[in-house]
C-alpha cells in the first residue's frame, strides 16, 4: 500500500516538479525531491502538511533532496509502530 500511495503521489506532485518514490523492507522510507527542497523551510513545512498522512502509513522516516544525485539529504522520522500493531484515528 505504501508503494502504491508514493505512485500516486508521485503522478500528484509531478506537476510541481517533485518525485516521490518509496524504499526499504516494506517500503517503509518515502523520498521527496525537487527543487523546492533546496530551503530548509519548505522542507519543515511540507513535512508538517504531509505528517498525519504518512503516519498513517506508517512510514518510517520521509527524506528530502533538491536533486537526484545530492549524496545526503533531510530527513524526519515518523513512525516506530509496526503494520501489525492496531491504529486508532
Amino acid at each position: 500500500m505504501r508503494k502504491e500511495y508514493g505512485k500516486i503521489l508521485s503522478q500528484n506532485l509531478w506537476e510541481n516538479d517533485i518525485t516521490v518514490s518509496t524504499n526499504g523492507t516494506g517500503n517503509r522510507y518515502i523520498n521527496f525531491t525537487g527543487s523546492l527542497f533546496a530551503a530548509n523551510k519548505n522542507k519543515k513545512d511540507f513535512q508538517e502538511q504531509m505528517v498525519s498522512v504518512l503516519s498513517m502509513y506508517r512510514f518510517k522516516q520521509s527524506r528530502y533532496k533538491w536533486y537526484e544525485e545530492q549524496g545526503n539529504y533531510t530527513y524526519y522520522e515518523i513512525s516506530k509502530e509496526k503494520d501489525s500493531d492496531l491504529m486508532l484515528f
